[in-house]
């Protein structure tokens, strides 16, 4: 468990006793959001990345505890945004492409 600057981490990984994940086992990635309300009313965000080797052997999770839900991965498919020039006009009928 580590925590810094609002940010609170728990990392479990099934490799040993290892805290490394080789990248080349991994085969998938599932990303999860939650939030809960607390008994103080607040309102708490976290996100997990479970990391998938094959077969669906879970080889490690990562849970990622966030001060602002904004900071999250985004989950599901995302249009390939990657080196497009988003500034100009594009053809999503008007829609933001975010």
């Amino acid at each position: 468990h580590a925590a810094r600057g609002g940010l609170s981490m728990d990392t479990t990984f099934h490799s040993g006793g290892n805290s490394t994940v080789n990248v080349h086992d991994v085969q998938q990635i599932q990303v999860s959001a939650n939030s809960a309300v607390m008994n103080s009313g607040e309102l708490i965000y976290w996100q997990s990345l479970v990391f998938l080797g094959r077969e669906g052997l879970e080889l490690g999770k990562v849970t990622v505890f966030l001060e602002d839900p904004a900071a999250a991965l985004p989950i599901g498919d995302q249009p390939p945004y990657w080196g497009n020039e988003l500034a100009g006009n594009t053809d999503l009928d008007g829609a933001s492409p975010f």
